[in-house]
């Protein structure tokens, strides 16, 4: 053990100059100058109480080369204004719901020839074994939504090439993240919460290759189908109901959010949270587009840096129905750095395409909106703390707990659907051989030939 200290010694003192180096380059230095303009740090007081909802899913995949099965545990424990935690039942017209939804999410691809080129389709099927449920209400609405978000997906173009079929991992990966903020979604609509807490980021990436860049389609086309709600609906309730808490971030996020807080972690505030310093934007924008012009530090900066440095800031989601996440970095401890998430219908700042050209803009009303929602939300969401390491709010690791796919459960639902195959084999017995080989066969890649 000793020897293995010394050669982790020796890979850690290599990444630690590594990030040396990385700090000492422009385009590092340009980011930190903007960072520092951006965000002004602010001392956590004044905590507003209010029900919240803390939402989060536990999965457990299962991977065949024609599809892949998520089996997602959704749920959520709401907040009162006390500070006391609960499920979902205690929320009235909720009692009939189960505190954690059972989903089964699969995506399967197919071979079909389009315009005399051989590629994969995609098909998308949700259903629920619950009784009742909060986000699915139906199996027979269930259907009704699978075959909606596969029509999305159809009129998006996705499609993808012979040799790289892989993108349904990611697909099934991508909805199951839809589905989260769904559930959040509805669950602060009807149990009239402020606010629905979403463990993790809201940043949820697709980028394949699609038919034009004129399909007006994106993600929140998805979720809308989920919601079976208007888009214009689902992006104000985006705006006005989700939130996103990432309790883990980059090295380079934490450095940067650590010099924004040295100031007043000098003078012994440790509960601190970020906002927009409005007064500083139009500066900000001055420095980029003459850093574009002239370059800085006598080195020329393309415009694809300058446009990564404002994306890093707010970055558009939802390409089609323009809308935004913008990023706030927090500390509850001074030491674990945290970063809240929230949507926004514009970037504080950012490059708009006006015509065939794209311009740098400050936007100082979604700003001064922008600011109040976050200082809102860190106020309400930490106006009672864990005593983990961090402090995340209560009920957040409580409800990662509630619906964690633990190993137990995991051999129980393959019992399930080893029993589900064998029942099929009353039908017909060689499709059930195929079925427990394909079964038996994905089991044992995920976890191992001591299966």
């Amino acid at each position: 053990m000793d020897n293995l200290t010394s050669v982790l010694e020796n890979v850690l003192g290599s990444l630690a100059k590594m990030v040396s180096e990385v700090a000492q380059d422009k385009m590092t230095r340009l980011l930190a100058e903007v960072y520092q303009q951006y965000y002004v740090a602010k001392e956590f007081k004044e905590p507003i109480k209010s029900s919240i909802a803390l939402v989060d899913a536990g999965i457990y995949p299962l991977d065949m080369d024609i599809a892949r099965v998520l089996y997602i545990q959704i749920g959520a424990l709401v907040r009162d204004s006390e500070g006391k935690l609960g499920t979902i039942n205690i929320v009235p017209g909720l009692e009939k719901y189960p505190p954690v939804e059972r989903i089964i999410l699969t995506v399967t691809r197919r071979r079909t020839f389009s315009e005399g080129t051989l590629k994969h389709v995609f098909e998308v099927r949700i259903q629920t074994p619950e009784r009742s449920s909060l986000l699915l209400e139906s199996n027979s609405e269930a259907q009704r939504i699978s075959k909606e978000i596969t029509e999305v997906l159809r009129e998006l173009g996705l499609t993808v090439e012979l040799r790289r079929p892989s993108l349904y991992r990611k697909l099934a990966r991508y909805i199951e993240g839809l589905i989260e903020l769904a559930y959040g979604i509805k669950l602060a609509e009807y149990g009239n919460l402020s606010t629905s807490l979403i463990d993790g980021t809201l940043i949820r990436w697709l980028r394949p290759k699609r038919k034009s860049s004129k399909y007006k389609i994106d993600g929140l086309d998805i979720l809308s189908a989920i919601l079976s709600s208007s888009t214009y609906k689902v992006k104000k309730q985006c705006i006005d109901k989700l939130a996103g808490l990432a309790k883990t971030t980059t090295f380079t996020t934490l450095a940067r959010a650590m010099k924004i807080f040295e100031p007043k972690l000098k003078q012994g505030r440790h509960e601190l949270y970020t906002l927009i310093n409005k007064h500083s934007l139009p500066s900000i924008k001055m420095l980029l587009e003459t850093v574009e012009e002239k370059g800085f530090e006598e080195c020329r900066i393309p415009r694809e840096v300058i446009e990564d440095i404002v994306k890093k800031l707010s970055t558009k989601v939802y390409p089609a129905h323009e809308l935004w996440v913008s990023r706030f970095p927090l500390t509850m401890d001074g030491e674990h750095i945290m970063v809240l998430d929230v949507y926004t219908e514009k970037p504080p700042i950012g490059f708009i395409q006006e015509g065939k050209a794209r311009f740098l803009k400050t936007f100082p009303l979604i700003t001064e909106e922008t600011n109040k929602r976050v200082d809102t939300i860190v106020r309400e969401a930490f106006s009672a703390k864990s005593p983990l390491p961090g402090r995340p709010p209560t009920g957040f690791m409580e409800i990662d707990e509630n619906v964690r796919v633990y190993g137990d459960l995991r051999k129980l639902f393959e019992a399930h659907l080893t029993a589900a195959a064998l029942n099929i084999s009353k039908r017909d017995k060689e499709l059930s051989k195929i079925l427990l080989q394909i079964i038996k066969g994905s089991l044992r890649l995920r976890l191992g030939y001591g299966v």
